[in-house]
């Protein structure tokens, strides 16, 4: 599982698998709204389930986070 966003130049980064089965990436962001997606086993580009998604400008959606 990678992860792509506004804060990767859109390039995928690999995630690690914890020891309770979660991917974990830890990243120091500043505060404000970023877009992202999952990449998984290097396929099509997805937003999470349950994370706001908001339009891509190519047709599809990314994620929205949020960092207060």
């Amino acid at each position: 599982v990678e992860v792509a966003g506004d804060w990767t130049g859109w390039k995928p980064v690999p995630l690690t698998r914890g020891p309770e089965g979660r991917w974990i990436l830890h990243l120091q962001l500043e505060p404000g709204v970023y877009r992202f997606n999952l990449i998984v086993d290097g396929g099509r580009w997805i937003v999470p389930e349950g994370v706001a998604a908001v339009d891509d400008g190519f047709g599809g959606k990314a994620g929205v986070l949020v960092i207060p």
